[in-house]
């Protein structure tokens, strides 16, 4: 390893990987830890940082112990696994400080190679470990060769500041090939009607936005889901009542922006491509399918190294930009750094990383949100991260006060992020009897604090200015 001082109070350390023999070497992590008998003192709390946009984020106790595996320690909801985070475990970056929020702030300078995991535990001073791999990955190293593998960011003092510091670091690391996109504002349309949404509902929606949401700058019209046949063929069900050229004609005659929602890494089993092209796809080890369960319908991931399942991504992003979206929301964004067997021998972050250009360079003209991603390897590759948790879902559709919280934490802990792009803190919701005004109020604060994308996510027929008094 190297140092770059970049300041008195700051190292970054440039990480290399040699292997000195005369044989292949398989490299699957490392770790970096304090020394024994020299701990970090007076530090009692970490952030801990989740692994995706969705994840947990927030601030809790060091434990004393860890559970360990594999010689170091377990890590936990990568991936598709979104609530398997672990206390003490923090994913890219973190920070263990005292209650005046000083101590010691570390992170990977970015996500390229192998992932990278944090953690503090110990019961007087606190051991710090750094790891980058242990999730699955394989790097083999050719006699002689040596890799470069993504930097480790040490600060000490406030971890605010350093937390601002290390973002604008890791921003000018991995700058984006376009200049970033303005930050949104209008409306959405899935925590009012999810996957019941239909092309009638839409025009009665877009009617409304039109008339009231364009004259006061939110013109930005999102079509969250709902639309599709199924995952993998992004184009309108004829369930859903009428084709998307047509919507996006309507809407941009009313003066609004249309937006759309896709998950392009993934393809549902039962569409024939899977089976006409099993090996368009991420395998197990065994030669399995790579396969994803979302609530139910299952999904394999398509392989960035096949030119094929790359061309079919490339199809579907231009397609929609040239029906009219200026727009879209890439979710499911893990599906691209999921570790499995490639045609091509390359680590998830590796695959990660091409799947990101391959969409930056398929609609260089399109403001790409990005969901379900994992943060650091996503900077400079999206205009907009949603940085939360949803705030209600299909089977509790009014907001609940507990979400509403969670997603202010995750604005206040994330903020730091808008280093990288327009911050996401997901739609406002005001509607029901389940928050009170004070709280509604509160909602209405954090989002525009945010300073990033502003959607309504309330119907037209939400207008009462009570929520008590608000009916459907």
């Amino acid at each position: 390893s190297t140092i770059d001082r970049s300041s008195a109070a700051s190292d970054v350390y440039k990480r290399q990987v040699q292997n000195t023999t005369t044989s292949p070497v398989s490299l699957v992590g490392l770790e970096w830890a304090s020394k024994s008998g020299g701990g970090i003192a007076g530090v009692d709390r970490l952030l801990h940082h989740g692994y995706q946009s969705w994840s947990y984020t927030g601030i809790e106790a060091i434990p004393e112990s860890l559970a360990e595996t594999l010689g170091t320690v377990r890590h936990g909801g990568d991936n598709e696994d979104v609530l398997g985070e672990l206390p003490g475990v923090s994913w890219w970056w973190s920070a263990a400080t005292d209650a005046d929020g000083r101590g010691v702030t570390v992170g990977a300078d970015g996500g390229t190679v192998l992932k990278t995991f944090v953690a503090f535990d110990g019961a007087g001073s606190k051991r710090l470990r750094i790891v980058q791999g242990m999730t699955g990955d394989t790097l083999v190293l050719a006699p002689n060769e040596t890799r470069s593998l993504d930097g480790l960011y040490v600060a000490f003092g406030d971890a605010r500041r350093s937390l601002d510091e290390y973002s604008k670091y890791v921003a000018a690391l991995h700058p984006s090939p376009l200049p970033r996109k303005p930050a949104l504002g209008g409306w959405g349309s899935w925590n009012m009607y999810y996957a019941g949404i239909t092309a009638a509902t839409l025009r009665e929606e877009a009617k409304f936005a039109s008339s009231t949401l364009v004259p006061v700058g939110l013109s930005d019209f999102l079509l969250d889901d709902g639309y599709e046949t199924h995952w993998g063929s992004w184009a309108a069900s004829p369930a859903f009542g009428a084709d998307l050229p047509t919507l996006t004609s309507e809407q941009s005659a009313g003066g609004l922006r249309p937006a759309l929602w896709l998950a392009p890494f993934y393809v549902a089993v039962e569409d024939p491509i899977v089976a006409q092209h099993p090996d368009w796809f991420v395998h197990q080890k065994d030669g399995k399918l790579r396969t994803f369960s979302n609530v139910g319908p299952v999904y394999a991931a398509l392989d960035v190294t096949v030119p094929e399942a790359r061309g079919r991504v490339e199809t579907a992003v231009r397609g929609l930009r040239d029906m009219g979206f200026r727009t879209l929301k890439i979710d499911f964004l893990f599906g691209g750094a999921t570790e499995g067997t490639r045609r091509q021998p390359i680590t998830s972050l590796e695959s990660y990383g091409l799947w990101m250009k391959t969409l930056r360079e398929a609609v260089p003209d399109v403001h790409i949100v990005g969901c379900g991603a994992p943060i650091l390897p996503s900077v400079g590759w999206v205009d907009s991260m949603r940085i939360g948790p949803d705030i209600a879902f299909v089977t509790s559709p009014e907001p609940l006060y507990p979400f509403l919280t969670a997603q202010a934490r995750h604005v206040a802990l994330r903020a730091h992020t808008d280093a990288f792009w327009a911050l996401d803190p997901d739609v406002l919701l005001l509607r029901g009897t389940r928050i009170d005004d004070a709280e509604a109020w509160s909602v209405v604060v954090f989002s525009a604090l945010s300073g990033g994308n502003y959607l309504l996510g309330d119907c037209l027929l939400y207008t009462s200015p009570s929520p008590r008094d608000r009916t459907r």
